[in-house]
């Protein structure tokens, strides 16, 4: 383990917890990039190929380590029977979001035997509204490592229990969203903006105007365009209701509501009577224009002939 980037790192965690304690949350922030460099140093230099062989710590190392866990942690529990180790964190709060304190149980049996011989428990639990996860990098009792992976693999095949313990709940107190499995954004839960179900994460839509989030029973699609929409961003025609977005609901009702479909497609009463007036009158003057231009060639005709031409 490097012994000078540990300690700056330890260092560093430890003023943030102080601080952090006493209500400095401007200071515990203002730390955070000391952090995060002492934790890129100790990834860096855990990334170095080793120079001799792993060392394994004897039975007095192990003890003072043993000692050691009982004053960095609020609980330490030794089970000699089943080798099993536990130590109880401090509450943990990520990013405003207290997550309670995490127990810590390492089996020492299965350190050879198994990629993760430990398991993480909330015991005060908060979890997200999904129910069930407690902690962003916890499924289940087990924990998404990260970037501290090769540090943990490294302190228990050591046997350095208390590097061990320190390095899981570093990663326990540190966010990463890009490996959370629910993230703290969504902590409290995405929901339907229409109904207010509580969506999981392979069941939320979006509409397509205004991107509220969505489940599948209240989205509804454009019968006109295809595009998707929540209930505030369309409409329905007042006598199929047909679901439109309000753009083509817009473009497309009459002052009734009704959608192109269930317009009628004849004139207005007032309009056709109109019409109607119109046309005969129409006819009427053609009728009579017919009759004296009969009349007219009648007459002309009688004269020709010389005969006199009757009255109309």
């Amino acid at each position: 383990m490097p012994t000078v980037e540990w300690n700056r790192l330890a260092r560093a965690d430890r003023r943030i917890a102080i601080a952090k304690h006493r209500g400095w949350h401007g200071a515990a922030s203002r730390l955070l990039p000391e952090r995060r460099g002492a934790m890129d140093q100790l990834r860096w230099a855990l990334e170095e190929p080793p120079t001799e062989a792993v060392t394994t710590l004897g039975p007095r190392d192990i003890l003072l380590d043993l000692e050691t866990l009982a004053e960095e942690f609020p609980c330490l529990e030794i089970d000699l029977q089943h080798r099993q180790v536990q130590v109880t964190t401090e509450p943990i709060e990520l990013e405003g979001m207290a997550l309670g304190p995490f127990e810590i149980s390492l089996d020492w049996r299965q350190i050879e035997a198994v990629d993760q011989p430990y398991s993480v428990v909330a015991l005060d639990p908060h979890p997200a509204a999904n129910g069930d996860t407690v902690h962003p990098h916890l499924a289940g009792r087990s924990l998404r490592e990260g970037e501290g992976r090769a540090a943990i693999r490294a302190a228990l095949q050591a046997g350095r229990l208390l590097d061990f313990f320190v390095l899981v709940r570093q990663v326990l107190s540190t966010y990463n969203s890009a490996s959370a499995y629910v993230e703290l954004e969504h902590w409290e839960g995405l929901t339907c903006v229409d109904c207010g179900d509580w969506l999981a994460a392979n069941e939320r839509h979006g509409c397509e105007i205004c991107s509220a989030d969505l489940c599948s029973s209240c989205l509804a699609e454009c019968e006109s365009c295809g595009r998707y929409r929540c209930y505030g961003c369309r409409g329905e025609c007042s006598e199929c209701d047909d679901c439109y977005c309000s753009d083509c609901l817009n473009a497309q009702v009459d002052d009734e509501g009704r959608c192109e479909a269930c317009q009628p497609t004849d004139q207005p009463q007032g309009e056709a009577d109109a019409t109607k007036t119109t046309t005969a009158s129409q006819a009427s003057s053609q009728a009579l224009r017919q009759t004296l231009s009969q009349t007219a060639a009648t007459a002309t005709h009688s004269l020709r002939m010389g005969q006199t031409p009757a009255s109309a």
